[in-house]
């Protein structure tokens, strides 16, 4: 029997693409993935947090400090959209944090690939967590 499977970094690049909006991507590798290239352009704007190179980092103090100031960085180059290219800001609970600080856009990779799975599914109603409940403060 076939599995489907299904890539975060194509949800959320496909889903990116179709805001229609300045897309800039967060990651921790030395440049955007290749499905957020493929789909979103060979230079649209990458970043990753100073001294972030793997997902634990991101569980240090500084982590969430460091994707803050990182994002504020790429909103103030121009993007209107933040594309995660890495699971880990899921994991710290960095989108709600800066929808609700910043007011931006934010295309979680987990999200986004949830909302794929849901669409393969049918789009039967699934009972999700509440948000908000993994808002932290990240300070810089």
């Amino acid at each position: 029997m076939p599995v489907p499977v299904i890539s975060a970094g194509s949800a959320a690049a496909r889903v990116a693409q179709h805001l229609a909006l300045p897309v800039a991507v967060l990651g921790i590798g030395a440049e955007a993935p290749a499905p957020f290239r493929t789909l979103l352009g060979d230079d649209v704007p990458y970043a990753r947090p100073e001294g972030v190179t793997q997902t634990t980092d991101l569980l240090e103090p500084e982590g969430g400090a460091r994707a803050l100031a990182c994002v504020k960085r790429l909103l103030a180059n121009g993007a209107r959209v933040i594309a995660f290219s890495c699971t880990g800001f899921s994991t710290i609970g960095l989108a709600p944090y800066l929808r609700e600080r910043l007011g931006c856009v934010v295309v979680d990779a987990v999200d986004a690939s949830g909302m794929f799975a849901v669409e393969m599914l049918g789009g039967r109603a699934f009972a999700t967590a509440d948000p908000t409940l993994a808002c932290r403060d990240f300070q810089t």
